[in-house]
């Protein structure tokens, strides 16, 4: 009987370390700015051609997966959560003209990296 009491005592105390291991981990994925570029048909000398990308949605696909799916705030800012590995980065409103600088971005794990994205407009 007691040799059954200290393996469930064992098995118990092997558990609570588990999940106390996995509280630990530090959650990755990405955040940043997202900017439109140019963001008008005729852009003045004195003035910037570039503008935050406000309610703009964007994907991340790894190989394999299905995509995850993001939307700017207001002020074309955003946060999203990824397992560590490759995504490329796509616009569904950009086809089939325009692209995204960068298009493939890196999450580390355990990090949640700044990469601000740049969003040719295809506007000539």
């Amino acid at each position: 009987m007691r040799s059954s009491a200290f393996v469930a005592v064992i098995v118990a105390l092997a558990a609570l370390a588990a999940s106390a291991g996995e509280a630990g981990v530090t959650a990755s994925g990405l955040r940043g700015t997202v900017s439109l570029t140019p963001a008008a048909p005729v852009c003045l000398d004195d003035g910037d051609c570039t503008k935050p990308a406000p309610n703009f949605t964007l994907l991340f696909t790894r190989v394999g997966k299905s995509p995850v799916r993001v939307v700017t705030s207001t002020d074309g800012r955003y946060r999203v959560m990824l397992p560590p590995g490759t995504y490329a980065v796509t616009a569904p409103r950009l086809r089939p003209i325009g692209r995204i600088t960068p298009a493939v971005v890196r999450v580390r794990r355990a990090l949640v990296t700044v990469v601000d994205l740049l969003v040719d407009t295809g506007i000539q």
